[in-house]
Formats: structure tokens, C-alpha cells, sequence
């Protein structure tokens, strides 16, 4: 047999290509291990975030999310928790009412358009995520009060969440409540028309609610305010008669059922309801007050200045 010589035929034009393309592999190659570091380390972030925020440290799970966003902006997820924990400590900061300084003024100016940039940035990233339209519709609902529109803003969300959940009672539950929220303001400025239209409203949603899941407590205590804020005392002793049996530990349902008793003169069975509230909340003093003028044979709120305030937001149930 002949021996055959082979001889390798590369161009140098040839080699130049060959050449870049192993070097645009390798780019290629560190590239996607460079993001693939960064979204670990941005999920470490995130992580870290969320348990600071189950040890009720804000700030620093604040502190924590805001690297992770910063390293991973693309996933809706970090945005929407970020939101959440915004809205926590601009809450808290609410909740210090009159005794605010001016810094803390300032600080929930600022929180606030954080909650809505990171809410929007959510639904922007992933739109067909119901979770993100609810929490931009609650962040667009707590800015009630100080952001000019913020409650039609809110309608808007819960609409868009409506069209992605239309058998979710929570998303009617919260529009029913922007509405009746509406409709106490439409009050306080003598437009009784547009009043009872935002009342009208309400009770459709949460009628909408009720009709979808039967057994939804929170549905049924806000149907119960709404009767109770039209004076329609009957209505609303069924609701919250209906709220206590479903969820025996809601405050709020013991109190307000208290007091629909108490309007009608059943002072024995009021002063069960809010022994049940002092149970559940030893250390309130108003309901202490409350028991004072109800054994006395005086009504409920005789002598307490301030109007009748929900004791807690909302029960377990949604809160989980």
C-alpha cells in the first residue's frame, strides 16, 4: 500500500474566524456564568430580605431586597416583595397619626412613590401575575388620603386583576372596600348622588364575594359596615352575626355586632360581644371603657370621643 500524505489546509482568513468564534463561545460562556453568579448571589439577597422581614426587622430587609433588585431586575418577584415591605413601613409610620415629624412627613412622601414604582415595575415585568395587579390596587388603596386619585387608581388594578381572577372573592372583597372608602368621602363633601352610586358599587362587590365563596368572613363584615354606615341595623346584625360564627376570633365582628346590640337595646348580648373583644385584646382600654358604660346601662360609646376603629385590619384567613 501507498503511504498518503494529508495536509491541513487553513487560510488565514480562515484561521481569523475560527480564532473569534472560539473567543465569542468563551465571552459567550463567561457571560452567562457571570449572570448566572449574580442571580445566585440576588436570590441570597432576596432570601436574607424575607427573613429579616419575618423577624420584623424592616429596614433591613428593606436594605436586603433593594441588592437584590439592584443585581436581578428582571424577575417581578423581587419587585412585588419589595413593594410589600414598603408598604409595611410606610404603614407604620401612618399609624403614628399627629405625632409625626417632618423627616417622617418627608419619609412617606417618598415610601410612598417607592410602593408605587415597585408595584408598577411588577406588573410591568410580568403582567399575568394576579398577585402583582393586587398589590399595586392595595398600594394604590392605602395611598388614599395622600395621593390625589389614588382610590380610582386602585379600581383600575382590581379591574385588571378581575379580568385574570374573575372567581376570586378577595379581588371584589378590596374593590368593594375602595368604594365604600369613596363613599364616606363623597359624604364629607355633600355629593350624595355620587355617594350613593360608590354604595351601590360596594354592595355589588361584595355580593360578587359572597356569591363566589359563601363562607368568606371578610366579605360579610364589610357587607355588614355598609349596612351599618346606611343605618340599615337588621342587614347588618345578620352580616356580622354571620362574620362572629365564621371566624370567632375577628375583633372587629365582636365589637361592631356590640354595638348594633347596643343600638338596639340588647345590653346583655353587647356586653358578650365585647367581653369576647377584651378577651382577644386584654390591653385595649376603650373596650374596657365600653364594658364600664354598657354595665352601667349607658351606651356603648357614651363619653369616648373618638369614632369606632377597627381593633385589626383583617383576619388570619386573608392575612395568610
Amino acid at each position: 500500500m501507498s503511504k498518503k500524505d494529508y495536509k491541513l489546509d487553513i487560510s488565514p482568513y480562515k484561521s481569523l474566524i475560527s480564532s473569534l468564534l472560539l473567543v465569542l463561545v468563551f465571552a459567550l460562556g463567561l457571560g452567562l456564568v457571570f449572570i448566572s453568579i449574580q442571580n445566585s448571589i440576588a436570590e441570597a439577597y432576596y432570601i436574607k430580605g424575607m427573613k429579616y422581614l419575618g423577624d420584623n426587622k424592616i429596614d433591613s430587609s428593606i436594605s436586603e431586597l433593594e441588592r437584590a433588585v439592584a443585581l436581578n431586575p428582571k424577575l417581578d418577584l423581587y419587585w412585588n416583595s419589595l413593594s410589600q415591605v414598603y408598604s409595611i413601613k410606610l404603614n407604620n409610620l401612618l399609624q403614628k397619626g399627629t405625632t409625626l415629624s417632618d423627616d417622617e412627613r418627608n419619609q412617606i412622601l417618598n415610601l410612598t412613590k417607592n410602593c408605587i414604582d415597585t408595584s408598577k415595575r411588577a406588573t410591568d415585568l410580568n403582567p399575568q401575575n394576579v398577585n402583582n395587579w393586587m398589590l399595586r390596587g392595595l398600594v394604590y388603596q392605602n395611598s388614599t388620603g395622600i395621593l390625589s386619585g389614588a382610590s380610582d387608581w386602585a379600581l383600575k388594578m382590581y379591574d385588571k386583576a378581575k379580568e385574570l381572577s374573575p372567581n376570586d372573592p378577595i379581588v371584589y372583597t378590596q374593590a368593594g372596600k375602595v368604594y365604600l372608602t369613596k363613599a364616606s368621602l363623597l359624604a364629607n363633601e355633600k355629593k350624595e348622588s355620587e355617594r350613593k352610586n360608590a354604595i351601590e358599587s360596594a354592595l355589588n362587590n361584595f355580593e360578587k364575594a359572597i356569591e363566589l365563596k359563601p363562607d368568606y368572613s371578610v366579605a360579610h363584615f364589610q357587607l355588614g359596615i355598609l349596612y351599618w354606615q346606611e343605618k340599615e341595623i337588621d342587614k347588618a346584625q345578620t352580616e356580622f352575626e354571620t362574620t362572629v360564627f365564621l371566624y370567632p376570633n375577628y375583633s372587629n365582628a365582636h365589637y361592631f355586632l356590640g354595638l348594633v346590640y347596643d343600638k338596639k337595646g340588647e345590653k346583655e348580648k353587647a356586653i358578650k360581644q365585647f367581653e369576647d373583644v377584651a378577651k382577644l385584646n386584654p390591653e385595649n382600654q376603650s373596650v374596657k371603657k365600653i364594658l364600664d358604660n354598657l354595665r352601667a346601662g349607658k351606651s356603648a360609646l357614651e363619653n369616648i370621643t373618638s369614632a369606632p376603629a377597627p381593633i385589626e385590619q383583617e383576619p388570619q384567613e386573608v392575612k395568610e
